[in-house]
């Protein structure tokens, strides 16, 4: 595969492999502007450099997709934590792959974890996480795929449900099945974090 400007053709911008095509093709669609432009005699020599574009930080954000990837395609969980001092960028660098893994089909949570722990208990922040996830999973996905949740949920969860459906909201959004629960029953906080493992197994399906 050959490329260069106009109608000549330069070797040393030739791609040696079909990856390296499909790597400059997702580009192109994720972020048209880095190929899109004008060219440098156009623009007086200026650099073209675009607010909000994230430069130098390549390795790490390759560390991220990669992780991405093999969660994506194992079914195995990791955890990755990005650590800096203060205005370092680490927001930065987690928003500049957003794009990527929204357009993989994955899912991004955002939140402040002092902002939301001020108000929350340890197991708060996680149910507020996963209530937001209630919300993408309807908006991102078919009906047909929302309709095989709900069932996996049913049969996985039987008389749990109803404490599902108290810890999670926004689970209702799935479907009216989901929407009744009785509001006198007690809740069995040791049960709370399998309650939330299982809706995790349900909801991360590979096959999903």
């Amino acid at each position: 595969l050959e490329s260069g400007w106009g109608q000549i053709l330069r070797p040393d911008d030739s791609m040696t492999s079909l990856k390296d095509a499909i790597d400059d093709l997702y580009l192109l669609l994720n972020d048209p502007d880095r190929f899109l432009f004008d060219s440098v005699a156009e623009q007086g020599g200026s650099l073209n450099i675009r607010p909000g574009k994230l430069y130098g930080r390549e390795k790490e954000t390759a560390l991220i997709t990669d992780a991405f990837y093999r969660v994506s395609t194992s079914g195995e969980s990791e955890i990755l934590l990005v650590d800096g001092f203060s205005g370092c960028g680490k927001s930065k660098l987690i928003q500049s792959v957003i794009g990527k893994v929204n357009f993989a089909g994955g899912y991004v949570i955002q939140g402040k974890f002092d902002e939301i722990a001020q108000h929350c208990s340890q197991i708060g922040v996680l149910t507020n996480a996963l209530n937001k996830l209630c919300i993408l999973i309807c908006e991102k996905n078919e009906p047909t795929v929302v309709n095989d949740i709900v069932i996996d949920l049913m049969l996985v969860f039987g008389a749990h449900l109803y404490t599902l459906a108290r810890l999670l909201p926004n689970v209702a959004m799935l479907s009216q099945q989901l929407n009744l629960f009785d509001q006198n029953e007690a809740l069995n906080l040791s049960n709370v974090p399998y309650i939330l493992l299982l809706f995790l197994r349900v909801v991360s399906n590979k096959s999903r």
